[in-house]
């Protein structure tokens, strides 16, 4: 072990700080924050006296205070009754829970977290699950992760994808994690559902700069959600019937000490197509077909006993379909699967000094195979062909870390960590041509195997009377089991010039080890994972961002403006992006040592009231690409460059039991590579990523009723009406490159010639979608 490595030292001295702190337990005043009938703990809620903010609690609900101790402290929540508390009637080195009253009879807990949750900053977002399951989705369905792009500087790939692009990166880049475990393909097939359901969610978080050091191993942001522990009071069943899903929920409490929470969704969007065609069709025969299955789990176990607390959650996501397609000549059919099992076992341990020992297990699971078939019709005289081209691609990761966490006194509390993360991915291809009486086999096979580790250390200061907010961090991360050597500074500083005006910036280093390789713009991941070699290093990112904004009674504010770049970025070779089996060439058909650059200004007000609330949010953003083999080595628009991208949300309630509200999304189109002429022998191409699909945009509408049953006052109901992309627009997923010709006649001579020609063709998913939605609680 080399002592001369910074991040080592900053970890022994944060160690050294923490544990020669002369407090005794006695000297504190830990509190649990809880909601007062589920049991359910409110995380980041206020802790106040004499009109200054002492504390924020943290994700768990939890706050400690020291000496000196204010005679009385009062807490706020959004969407609770303040309550106010002596201290006096709380003790002094033993853990003492708080209860919080909701301001209305809700069914279910609807964790809410107030804007300034982590001190205010245009980089780090924490917006309230109760907003975001009232943007409109499709089919009445509610989406936490789609709604997430309408807040500034997130955006969605393309329609028909659930992807998260943070600040000019691709979805590659956002570190999704649920309960603390990464997820890599978060897409249900065509775009129709994320692969989270908002059923459970307790909280998200979105970190698009000033990233703590705990967080790591993607370039462009993170995106925390945090799954809610269930019920303590009583059981409490949830069932929800549309016209695309059907799911139900149970949670409730396990003896005095423990909770539990699960969730299940099946959807079914093409059902009633299958019904009305199942008489035309037979498997690899005769007839089109498509079947599409969704489904998504998620459970939580929670058990508390004494400074103790044990949890379990498990995130099961997975697409199936099938697709024949009957033309004159061929049958031709795509069989795919893909999914998510993700777990995580977490061990906390709260001492009497208000510092919390967090240790996790983790485990995911990812796969994705693809078949198509190819079946021609037997002709007399012809020699018949058969092709079956299958790809499959999977990973493991197995996770370990540890971390501790300790205030010291009311300015400062220090986190240090580990994690050691193992890597197994696994890639195959297996095709097989028959000609006539011909057989010819292709076999390939993709191996990666190693380890990552990651040691941080993170420390946030509140100073000048809580005006000065500061958190700084530094994140040490390699590959191959050595010793961290690659550093990551991170830093995020807030200033209060006014009590309601801030003034903020970030700087951020982030390393990514694992490559993701896309062949095109599909519904299907059809992709590779490569670990970082010498090849193929690191991927790397370096951002630098600051603005001002305001918080102002119920209205928010915002103006923040950011700089990255972007290094040893990997892709397939241009010409070669559509080859479904692209793995057949590998790795000659991937060219590394790419640059980016994205530079950004992002605009943000909101109002957030019970009767009447709105958001609009603006990003102007360029996003540009340099690689020395592709475009005589000069920048390009990347393929997300979203020049302009604009949103609003409208939420309004008519009377006490109907609310009304609306979405609006407007996006520059994605960049692409068009054919200037064409030739019978070449085609030849203008300016590289040159051209640009029609911008998207879209209005979504829907109204929700909720009422309590009369006869059975233990049951809360909900049906909303939505409309989907209102005004009809064929907003375009994919553009295709299609050969025409036409007949020219001389005028002089007369003759006719067939001249060649290319044209464009948009490929569009989501027409007008009306839905209906309903949904029973059931306590």
């Amino acid at each position: 072990m080399s002592w001369n490595n910074p991040l080592l030292t900053l970890i022994l001295l944060a160690a050294s700080a923490i544990l020669s702190v002369p407090l005794t337990a006695q000297d504190y005043l830990n509190v649990s924050v809880r909601d007062s009938l589920t049991g359910e703990s409110l995380p980041f809620a206020n802790v106040q006296a004499a009109g200054r903010l002492l504390t924020t609690a943290d994700g768990d609900g939890y706050f400690t205070l020291s000496d000196p101790l204010p005679d009385s402290i009062y807490i706020s929540y959004v969407g609770y009754r303040r309550l106010v508390t002596a201290t006096s009637t709380l003790g002094r080195g033993r853990r003492n829970e708080i209860r919080m009253a909701a301001d209305a009879d809700l069914p279910t807990v609807e964790v809410t977290l107030p804007a300034d949750g982590y001190g205010p900053t245009a980089g780090v977002l924490t917006p309230s699950v109760t907003d975001l399951v009232r943007i409109p989705a499709v089919l009445g369905e509610v989406d936490l992760l789609k709604s997430l792009t309408l807040l500034p500087g997130i955006s969605g790939g393309t329609e028909g994808t659930a992807a998260l692009n943070i600040r000019g990166g691709n979805p590659n880049q956002t570190d999704l994690l649920v309960d603390g475990n990464r997820v890599y393909n978060i897409n249900h097939v065509g775009g129709f559902l994320s692969a989270v359901p908002a059923f459970g969610t307790k909280s998200v978080t979105v970190y698009k700069g000033g990233v703590p050091g705990q967080y790591g191993g993607r370039l462009s942001g993170v995106v925390d959600i945090v799954l809610r522990e269930g019920r303590r009071d009583q059981l409490a069943k949830t069932f929800t019937l549309g016209l695309g899903t059907a799911q139900a929920g149970l949670e409730g409490p396990v003896g005095s000490k423990g909770s539990f929470l699960v969730n299940g969704r099946y959807s079914y969007p093409t059902i009633l197509y299958n019904l009305a065609n199942s008489s035309v069709y037979r498997r690899n025969e005769k007839g089109d077909h498509q079947t599409v299955g969704m489904h998504d789990f998620v459970g939580k176990y929670g058990h508390q006993f004494g400074d103790h607390k044990l949890t379990l959650s498990a995130l099961i996501s997975g697409d199936d379909g099938y697709e024949q397609d009957d033309n004159d000549n061929r049958i031709t059919s795509d069989d795919y699967r893909w999914g998510n099992k993700s777990f995580s076992l977490s061990h906390q341990y709260r001492t009497g000094r208000g510092g919390v020992w967090n240790t996790a297990l983790q485990y995911l699971r990812y796969r994705y195979s693809f078949d198509a078939r190819q079946y021609p019709r037997e002709r007399p005289g012809i020699p018949t062909s058969t092709v079956q081209e299958a790809l499959s691609s999977g990973l493991n990761d197995f996770s370990v870390k540890s971390e501790f966490s300790q205030p010291i006194g009311r300015i400062l509390d220090l986190t240090t960590g580990i994690q050691l993360t193992r890597h197994v991915f696994r890639a195959d291809v297996h095709n097989v041509y028959r000609f006539d009486t011909e057989e010819r086999e292709y076999t390939r096979r993709i191996d990666q195997d190693t380890l990552e580790v990651a040691a941080y250390a993170t420390a946030d200061l509140r100073l000048l009377q809580d005006r000065l907010n500061l958190m700084v961090a530094l994140r040490g991360s390699g590959l191959g089991g050595a010793l961290p050597t690659a550093l990551e500074p991170r830093l995020r500083v807030s200033y209060n010039v006014l009590p309601e005006v801030y003034l903020n910036a970030s700087l951020d280093r982030h390393y990514q080890y694992i490559h993701q390789l896309t062949p095109e713009i599909t519904l299907y991941p059809n992709e590779l994972y490569l670990l970082s070699d010498e090849r193929l290093p690191a991927e790397r990112s370096d951002q630098v961002a600051g603005g001002i904004g305001g918080l102002h009674g119920s209205l928010q504010w915002s103006v923040e403006a950011f700089r990255k770049r972007l290094d040893n970025l990997a892709r397939i070779r241009p010409g070669e992006e559509r080859e479904e089996n692209f793995i057949v060439q590998f790795p000659g058909n991937i060219i590394g040592s790419g640059e980016g650059r994205v530079k950004g200004l992002e605009f943000y007000v909101k109002r957030d009231a019970e009767r009447f609330s709105y958001s609009l949010a603006y990003t102007l953003s360029k996003s540009e690409r340099r690689y020395a083999e592709i475009n005589e080595g000069d920048w390009f628009p990347f393929t997300f460059d979203r020049r302009h991208d604009l949103s609003a949300t409208v939420s309004k309630a008519l009377g006490e039991k109907w609310r009304a509200n609306a979405s609006f999304i407007y996006q520059t189109g994605y960049s692409f590579t068009v054919p200037i002429y064409t030739t019978a022998f070449f085609d030849v191409f203008g300016e590289y990523i040159g051209t640009r699909l029609t911008p998207l945009h879209l209005l979504n509408v829907s109204a929700t009723k909720t009422w309590r049953g009369r006869k059975r006052d233990n049951r809360y109901h909900s049906l909303t009406f939505s409309i989907y992309n209102v005004y009809n627009r064929p907003n375009a997923y994919s553009a295709e490159i299609v050969p025409t010709s036409i007949w020219v006649v001389d005028p002089v001579t007369g003759s006719a010639s067939e001249a060649a020609s290319l044209k464009v063709v948009t490929l569009s998913l989501l027409p007008i979608v009306p839905g209906i939605n309903y949904t029973v609680t059931i306590r």
